[in-house]
């Protein structure tokens, strides 16, 4: 739940980030909505890129995690 909540928010904070620089360039360059078009799309890119950086993180701990319990069952066994 938290996690799933941590990786929506990581990804929309990029999104909204992206889409905020995009329009402030556009105004402050009178353009169409190009700037804004283009940084969403980045900021996309960039929630997307934090969001895996988040998942494999978890992936590497809870691999450990489970390297350890196995280690200490195995060391469990050995001792009796």
């Amino acid at each position: 739940g938290e996690v799933a909540w941590r990786m929506v928010i990581e990804l929309t904070s990029g999104i909204m980030i992206g889409g905020s620089i995009g329009y402030g360039l556009d105004y402050l360059f009178s353009t169409t909505p190009i700037f804004l078009i283009v940084f969403i799309l980045f900021g996309f890119a960039a929630g997307i890129r934090v969001v895996i950086g988040s998942a494999r993180d978890m992936q590497e701990r809870q691999l450990r995690a489970m390297k350890a319990q196995t280690e200490a069952e195995h060391s469990a066994r050995t001792e009796g």
